[in-house]
């Protein structure tokens, strides 16, 4: 696996609350590593994206994001996979 993010300046200059960007930026993309980007976890596979219904499931992330109690649900017994990385 291999996960990036992009921070970009918006507007006014720059995120008022840019370490809770980077952190919500950071848990989605292990989001992706832990749920539905390693072959050897077929059956879990969540479309990450797929919801739409807010959250850090969504493609676009913000400082207003929030965790929502069912991606919480979805990571915590995916959190002691040993996903190798790149």
């Amino acid at each position: 696996m291999l996960s990036e993010i992009h921070v970009w300046e918006n507007e006014n200059g720059t995120d008022a609350r840019l370490g809770k960007l980077i952190g919500n930026l950071a848990f989605h993309e292990a989001m992706h590593n832990k749920l539905d980007a390693d072959p050897r976890f077929p059956g879990d596979i969540h479309a990450l994206h797929a919801k739409q219904a807010g959250g850090l499931s969504e493609p676009v992330i913000s400082s207003n994001s929030d965790l929502k109690a069912d991606e919480l649900l979805r990571m915590a017994p995916a959190m002691a996979r040993v996903i190798p990385q790149f």
